[in-house]
């Protein structure tokens, strides 16, 4: 198992606050680091929420399960795809 982490950030589409992100990848397959970071640098700084920002990128990056693992409002927010 492969475990492949790196930050993102996003903007809420409600509050317009930006949140940062811990992206986990883990995965049974070799991943190239450079797709991982084309695929954050596409949904970089985009105005969605965690849910469908783990979402986009388990779109992007095949093979892997996705965690998102974020803070807003004060809450802590994981979120697997």
């Amino acid at each position: 198992m492969n475990t492949y982490t790196c930050t993102v950030h996003g903007v809420c589409p409600h509050s317009g606050e930006t949140n940062y992100y811990e992206v986990i990848i883990r995965s049974h397959e070799t991943l190239r680091c450079e797709d991982i970071l084309e695929a954050v640098g596409d949904v970089r700084g985009a105005p969605l929420i965690q849910e469908d920002l783990a979402e986009a990128l388990a779109k992007k990056i095949p093979g892997g399960a996705i965690t998102l693992a974020g803070m807003h409002c004060g809450i802590r927010l994981e979120t697997t795809r």
